[in-house]
C-alpha cells in the first residue's frame, strides 16, 4: 500500500474551485484564482495563499464603468487527520473607467517577510503594485501601494 500525502491534485483543484466559487455578490464571476504560495502568518503558522483578480460590471446607471476585484484565501494544509480549512477575506474592489485597459500579473512572495506579497498591475500602461499581508488570524489584507488605482477604492 501507498501512503499519499494530502489529497490527489484533482481534488485540490476542486476543493479551490468551490472556495473562490462563494464569492460576495458583486465579484460573482469575476476573479480566477492563482496561488501566490506558502505564506506565515506572523506567529509563523503557515498557510497557501490564493489570490483572485478579475472584472464585473458596476452596475451603476449614473456612471458606467466596471469593478476590479481582488479575492483572496489563505488555505490551512491538509494533514493526515484533516482536510484542508479555507478563511476567505472581504474582497478588495476597485473602481475602473469604462475606456481603461487593466493588466495583472502573478502575485510575488516577499522574500524578507513570510507573510508579505506584492501584485504588480497597470492601467493603460501605467504601473502600480497592490501589497498583500497574512494576518495572525490567516486573514489577507490588500492595499494599493501606488499607481493609477490608488485612491480608487478599497
Amino acid at each position: 500500500m501507498v501512503a499519499r500525502h494530502g489529497p490527489p491534485r484533482a481534488h485540490a483543484r476542486g476543493i479551490l474551485r468551490g472556495i473562490l466559487a462563494r464569492r460576495p455578490r458583486r465579484c460573482r464571476g469575476a476573479a480566477h484564482g492563482r496561488p501566490v504560495g506558502e505564506r506565515r502568518t506572523p506567529a509563523g503558522r503557515r498557510k497557501l495563499v490564493v489570490v483572485g483578480a478579475g472584472l464585473a460590471p458596476a452596475g451603476f446607471a449614473d456612471e458606467p464603468g466596471r469593478l476590479f476585484c481582488v479575492t483572496k484565501v489563505s488555505i490551512d494544509p491538509a494533514t493526515f487527520r484533516s482536510a484542508p480549512a479555507a478563511l476567505r477575506s472581504q474582497p478588495h474592489v476597485l473602481f475602473l473607467a469604462p475606456d481603461h485597459v487593466l493588466r495583472v500579473f502573478a502575485g510575488q512572495p516577499d522574500p524578507l517577510h513570510p507573510e508579505r506579497f506584492t501584485i504588480r498591475y497597470e492601467v493603460n500602461g501605467s504601473p502600480g503594485t497592490i501589497d498583500g499581508t497574512l494576518d495572525e488570524y490567516g486573514a489577507v489584507w490588500t492595499t494599493v501601494r501606488d499607481g493609477p488605482l490608488a485612491g480608487s477604492g478599497g
